[in-house]
């Protein structure tokens, strides 16, 4: 099954990149299971047991070190974590260019194929006797967190956001529970005037528009059930965060049915 975005929906004067097949980045996912530290495959899980989910959106640098030390960490706290890798889909380039820190590159419409990718992922886990229905959850890091606040409410459990400031606000309704985490200070990320997804709780903007005023959509409800965690110092990657750990699973454990 193939699931196509335009490219030029988000960026219209880039007319070269064509269509991009979401369904590649889950058919290339990576996945850690409870009681195993070794990468699985999709056609490697044949448990009927149903288990809770965290989907987790990798950086703009694709699956690393920080990714996969994420995903062995929660799958060892009972969590199968399931990595889509969005860089299995045919012509995806980098986005970013962490030599130069530069987060948004703008040759690829991550804030639309991002939160694709995280539907198209929860729609398949839908369909598989292993994935608990009810504890699905979706944790994105950096760029992958666009996915986390683009995306509105399918299905997830809970929504969390690493290194990600949320400029343009979040997509989902106000009743899905979410965790910011950042640093006071991020090393990719400028953020001269302080700011953190906690600013943005109860605004957002339209995925293709700049964060203008005239474009702000304000929530008819405060969100309520949102915790942003700021963490002491310079940093970008969270997962050798202890105080990271300890609020991911907090999180996780408190909004699991």
């Amino acid at each position: 099954m193939a699931t196509n975005v335009l490219a030029v929906d988000v960026y219209p004067l880039d007319m070269s990149k064509g269509r991009y097949d979401i369904s590649k980045s889950w058919e290339g996912s990576h996945i850690y299971i409870p009681g195993s530290s070794f990468k699985k495959e999709l056609k490697d899980i044949s448990n009927n047991q149903p288990m809770p989910v965290v989907v987790f959106m990798h950086g703009g640098g694709g699956i690393g070190p920080h990714d996969i030390g994420w995903a062995k960490f929660l799958s060892s706290n009972g969590y199968v974590v399931v990595l889509p890798d969005s860089f299995s889909i045919p012509n995806r380039v980098p986005n970013s260019d962490p030599t130069k820190k530069i987060a948004n590159l703008r040759v690829v419409p991550v804030n639309l194929l991002r939160p694709v990718e995280a539907e198209f992922a929860l729609s398949q886990l839908k369909l598989l006797k292993w994935a608990d229905p009810n504890n699905l959850f979706l944790m994105g890091h950096s760029e992958g967190a666009n996915a986390s606040t683009y995306i509105k409410n399918l299905g997830y459990s809970g929504l969390i956001i690493s290194s990600n400031l949320c400029h343009h606000g979040f997509h989902i309704t106000e009743d899905i529970p979410i965790l910011a985490i950042s640093f006071e200070e991020d090393t990719f990320l400028p953020n001269p005037l302080n700011f953190h997804c906690a600013n943005r709780w109860d605004t957002y903007y339209p995925a293709d528009s700049q964060n203008t005023e005239s474009r702000k959509i304000s929530r008819i409800s405060p969100r309520k059930n949102a915790t942003q965690v700021i963490l002491k110092g310079k940093g970008h990657s969270t997962y050798d965060n202890s105080i990271a750990k300890e609020s991911v699973l907090s999180f996780l454990k408190k909004n699991s049915k």
